[in-house]
């Protein structure tokens, strides 16, 4: 791949130097490696850790990285992780060929912005920013993951498996089976979780990452 303008993909671990080390960095480790086979196909450069805190990759398209930030977020709960990540999704340049096996030896002016901005984010009330050549598009899923935020950051991990439960089968019947719950108590969870709202979210961003906006 030639040098040009591509979507770069980073994220980090949120309060990384309060957590418990090495159960920290295993199962940061784990997520990266695991969600990078799975979706391999997502990505021009894989997810790498390049800091003991945190990632790049360089992914295909805006929808790409959108869906991997909802795959990595899918993958912390179904794995009950504790720990949060901040992500940065930008349109950045890479003034040297893209690295297809790893996500080092890489130069330019987007990997350095893309840094910039997640360190940023730690001194403000933000885990996701999206930064695009679309001025009204970047606004727009600002927006829309400021609201996925207060999904993702007000679910305790003790519902969690629940939560992933939802995820995967998102019939309630179903999902009361696999937990081993009664129906109209998986019902209420349902609604107190705020699962079909939080589907909608997302289908939301799906459809507004693919608008061309003037």
């Amino acid at each position: 791949m030639h040098p040009g303008n591509y979507y770069i993909l980073m994220a980090d671990i949120v309060g990384s130097r309060k957590k418990e080390g090495y159960n920290l960095m295993q199962g940061f480790k784990n997520l990266v490696e695991e969600t990078t086979v799975q979706h391999k196909n997502r990505f021009l450069s894989p997810m790498t850790i390049t800091l003991g805190d945190e990632f790049q990759s360089i992914v295909k398209s805006l929808q790409d990285g959108i869906e991997m930030i909802f795959k990595i977020e899918e993958y912390r709960i179904k794995k009950k992780l504790n720990f949060e990540l901040r992500y940065v999704l930008n349109y950045g340049k890479i003034d040297t060929s893209i690295n297809k096996q790893i996500a080092y030896e890489m130069m330019g002016g987007g990997l350095i912005e893309t840094r910039e901005n997640l360190k940023k984010l730690k001194s403000q009330n933000q885990n996701y920013l999206v930064l695009l050549d679309n001025d009204k598009l970047q606004y727009y899923l600002n927006d829309l993951f400021l609201i996925y935020h207060s999904f993702i950051s007000h679910w305790g991990r003790k519902d969690y498996e629940i939560i992933s439960a939802f995820i995967e089968y998102k019939d309630y019947k179903q999902v009361a089976k696999l937990v081993g719950k009664d129906a109209s108590s998986t019902w209420r969870k349902e609604k107190t979780l705020r699962m079909k709202e939080y589907f909608t979210l997302k289908k939301l961003i799906q459809s507004i990452a693919h608008e061309k906006f003037d």
